[in-house]
């Protein structure tokens, strides 16, 4: 658990060590390398590092080290020694960067070629640990997060408005951007190489749809075999395991694998909802009754939000507009104390197609006479882009029944964003695999609890298996996910394993909408968004129109929602160069 970081071009030590005191909640400066002219590395962590000079600093966690080790033996190289990040530096100097795709874990590394004269950063396919860089006048800056970057002294923090325009419509940043013009970010299975004051971006790994000829048994066994495997492996080391849990399916598998895999680990789950009879409390309590787990079911309370939100904008340094941020947010509070890992299943709907806009290109591959308004829907769900076609208004009226909010307009924006059209689940699949908003929120969380986290569904092993599954297999318009629970029978009851998508929301009652208001009163206030320059405060105002003693349509609370975090973010990161502006130095405190 930690962070790195590192200076190549003109910096000094002392800029280092102010580029590490954002990085608190990761732990301290615990590594220093130099191992050339002009490039600085360092490492924090909570525990001391390795001793010795070293070529490379990582935050890693590795769940297959000892077979890299035979593997670089098998080639020759039997005496790496020093830690996981010393590992990854042999990995790439015997193999390439393609030697990084062997590697099951999550991690970022940066590590020095004295041969060829480059330093090589990397990140895990999951896309879990990221890097964040910049690249100024004689030098380029990275680290685990952009709080660090800010502290340098030549970057001037300015708005990347394209960006900003993209979240407002699709409700999280485009990948690979920030809100910071100029700050960008690594992506899953990506490294990017630095040669004689010139970078460049490379894949070591991209998920490839590869159907294998097999009956739908053997898919089936197929699916579970390998889905058992990874659990194993990623389990392997803990003896008490936790686990997120909500009202759908993706988690309580996970939960059932282990029982399988490793049926003598203390298994603690943990929920959050709006209440007692909230489907996800429900839902989550059923699964732990079933498994006998320690449970911890947790109330959301919205007096929280002027408190939290910023708290959490502060530390993912992402604005995330809906609730699912906050409640992960919140029910990983204080879960370092009571597990060493813990597991969640995210990317399940990513690589299965269980979301609802698989729903629309499943019916545009059933129905091709359909295909151009159902572009236009997923245009409309993804981006708010409004439908043009007669056919396409009328499905967006069935959906929204004329309560949709298009985004607002950033000021200074480009043409405004795209959301290209998968096509097929496929290719929904290849892509969004390796671009999971949710996802990417989760680690600093972990960070600032000292947890490990796990997800088997992103694992490339998974990935791969899933993806050799023909899509009409893997499911339908109905049964989506139809070899997830094919391969989950007899690990569940049959009451869990048909359980429909389930999606976290919070209660949007007046009570919420009243302190968003509140919330919008101190932040939003038609001086204050003229000065910001983002947005047209007319827009801020009919947003926030709303017949007395009314919730907000959730459409709309969600608008708001966005532009209250924006703001949020505006004042920490820049008017404040990254501090915490009110938020604890630990982000959760």
């Amino acid at each position: 658990m930690g962070a790195i970081l590192g200076l190549v071009g003109e910096g000094s030590l002392a800029e280092l060590r102010d580029m590490a005191a954002p990085l608190a909640p990761r732990g301290r400066l615990t590594r220093v390398l130099t191992p050339a002219a002009g490039v600085l590395l360092g490492q924090c962590g909570h525990a001391a590092a390795p001793e010795g000079a070293g070529t490379a600093v990582g935050d890693c966690q590795l769940d297959n080290a000892d077979a890299l080790r035979e593997r670089l033996a098998a080639h020759g190289r039997p005496d790496v020694g020093g830690d996981d990040a010393d590992l990854l530096a042999a990995l790439i100097g015997a193999f390439g960067i393609e030697g990084l795709a062997h590697v099951r874990g999550y991690f970022s590394v940066a590590c020095w070629d004295e041969r060829e004269r480059s330093l090589t950063l990397a990140c895990d396919t999951a896309g879990f640990r990221l890097l964040r860089f910049v690249a100024m006048p004689g030098r380029l800056a990275f680290a685990s997060a952009y709080k660090a970057l800010l502290a340098l002294p030549d970057l001037n923090p300015q708005p990347d408005r394209d960006a900003i325009q993209y979240y407002l419509a699709a409700m999280h940043p485009p990948l690979g951007s920030t809100f910071l013009a100029g700050v960008s970010t690594m992506t899953g299975g990506e490294v990017i190489v630095l040669r004689e004051g010139h970078w460049e971006r490379r894949r070591y790994w991209t998920p490839a749809v590869l159907p294998v000829r097999r009956t739908r048994a053997g898919h089936v066994a197929a699916v579970r075999e390998a889905f058992l495997d990874v659990v194993r492996r990623k389990v392997r080391p803990y003896p008490r395991i936790g686990f997120t849990m909500s009202g759908g399916l993706d988690a309580p598998a996970i939960l059932a694998a282990v029982r399988q895999v490793k049926p003598e680990a203390q298994l603690v789950t943990f929920t959050i909802g709006s209440g007692g009879s909230d489907p996800e409390i429900v839902g989550a309590a059923r699964v732990a009754e079933h498994f006998g787990t320690e449970h911890h079911a947790l109330t959301f309370a919205p007096e929280s939000l002027p408190q939290d939100l910023p708290r959490m904008i502060w530390l993912m340094e992402d604005c995330h507009s809906r609730e699912e941020g906050l409640l992960q947010f919140q029910v990983m509070r204080g879960t370092g104390q009571q597990v060493p890992v813990v597991m969640a299943g995210h990317g399940a709907d990513a690589l299965l197609g269980g979301m609802p806009r698989h729903r629309l290109i499943r019916l545009a591959a059933t129905f091709p006479a359909l295909t151009g308004p159902l572009t236009e829907i997923y245009g409309l769900t993804q981006i708010g882009k409004p439908p043009e076609s007669w056919l396409g208004r009328l499905m967006a009226y069935a959906i929204y029944r004329g309560r949709e909010v298009p985004p607002p307009k950033v000021i200074g924006a480009g043409l405004g964003p795209t959301v290209p059209w998968p096509g097929t689940v496929d290719r929904a699949a290849g892509k969004e695999v390796l671009d999971m908003p949710t996802f990417r929120l989760l680690e600093p969380l972990h960070q600032v609890e000292q947890v490990h986290f796990q997800t088997p569904y992103l694992d490339p092993d998974f990935v791969a298996t899933t993806l050799s599954v023909p899509a009409a297999v893997r499911g339908g318009l109905r049964d989506q996910k139809a070899i997830l629970r094919a391969a989950l029978a007899g690990l569940l009851p049959p009451e869990i394993l048909l359980r429909p998508k389930a999606i976290q929301r919070v209660r949007h009652d007046q009570v919420l909408s009243d302190i968003l208001d509140h919330m919008a009163d101190e932040r939003l206030t038609p001086e204050a968004v003229r000065q910001r320059g983002l947005v047209d405060p007319a827009f801020v105002a009919a947003v926030r129109r709303r017949p007395p003693g009314a919730a907000y349509p959730n459409e709309q609370l969600y608008r708001l929602w966005s532009l209250v975090s924006l703001e949020t973010w505006a004042r920490q990161f820049l008017d404040g160069a990254g501090a915490p502006a009110g938020v604890s130095p630990e982000g959760t405190a």
